[in-house]
């Protein structure tokens, strides 16, 4: 059963999840710690779909 999980978050918890994502992708990005290529692209690209969605979501509300 596939289920669109954005359906049951709302814009502040989508918000946070971002800033969430942002802080994640930038200590990876800044410090020495190893992490699989393909886990930090995912971050990357999950970040820029959410922010996506959350524009998109803010203009319907406005």
């Amino acid at each position: 059963m596939k289920e669109d999980i954005l359906m049951l978050l709302n814009l502040k918890e989508i918000s946070d999840i971002i800033k969430g994502l942002k802080i994640a992708e930038s200590y990876i990005s800044s410090s020495s710690i190893k992490v699989d290529e393909d886990l930090q692209k995912n971050i990357i690209d999950m970040l820029k779909k959410l922010e996506y969605v959350e524009h998109e979501y803010s203009n319907k509300s406005d």
